[in-house]
């Protein structure tokens, strides 16, 4: 099994070997997140050729054991799979994280698929063995559970958590707080669409605080 972990990738530096389709889909996936990502491939792709970000940077030649310096993660993403074993071998010996696309032997970490509701974001892996079958649980759970409410109750709770953390002391009695409320009419109110109670509910249980975390 492997530990699941969230980086912030804000404005750190990622190297990405390979310009076609499936680096492509390696690029998509991380600009979101802010990383500044270097392309390096012999040829890179109509959508690459296209595209333009103050996060990337393309450098069109074949790929160099220098181009791994500072760099915190590496993707080796092209069609030959001798160039991404050497990528990864060289970034291992330097201590550096590294991915071969769809090749678990040389993968030290993996890309979970995700699934994001606003400020929550559920990571679903099957470890390398069955991509189709994480597909999958990734559609039940963006269909059946992380549903657009969820995001609004989260972002509700959010505006709260502050105020609990300045009013309720002790680990223990804030957990206590959090669990009552998530017992209370304040999610279903959230997912009929009456956040506006759902707040107001919030405002009582805070301002009933001792009772509410002794009760």
């Amino acid at each position: 099994m492997n530990y699941p972990i969230y980086l912030r990738l804000q404005n750190r530096p990622i190297l990405l070997v390979g310009g076609g389709s499936i680096a492509w889909q390696k690029w998509l996936g991380i600009k979101t997140f802010g990383a500044k990502v270097t392309v390096v491939a012999t040829h890179f792709n109509a959508d690459f050729e296209n595209e333009s970000s103050e996060h990337l940077s393309k450098k069109q030649r074949s790929y160099q054991a220098s181009d791994l310096a500072g760099q915190v993660l590496v993707f080796a993403a092209t069609n030959d799979p001798e160039v991404n074993h050497q990528v990864v071998g060289q970034a291992r010996e330097l201590g550096i994280w590294a991915n071969a696309v769809d090749d678990p032997p040389f993968c030290d970490f993996y890309v979970p698929a995700q699934v994001v509701q606003g400020p929550l974001q559920v990571a679903i892996s099957s470890n390398g063995t069955s991509p189709t079958l994480t597909k999958q649980i990734k559609q039940r759970i963006q269909n059946e559970i992380l549903t657009p409410d969820m995001a609004v109750l989260a972002e509700l709770l959010g505006q709260f958590r502050p105020r609990v953390q300045n009013l309720i002391t002790g680990f223990q009695n804030r957990k206590r707080f959090w669990e009552k409320v998530m017992e209370s009419p304040v999610p279903e109110l959230v997912k009929n669409g009456d956040a506006r109670s759902a707040q107001l509910y919030l405002e009582f249980f805070l301002e009933n605080r001792a009772e509410v975390v002794h009760a």
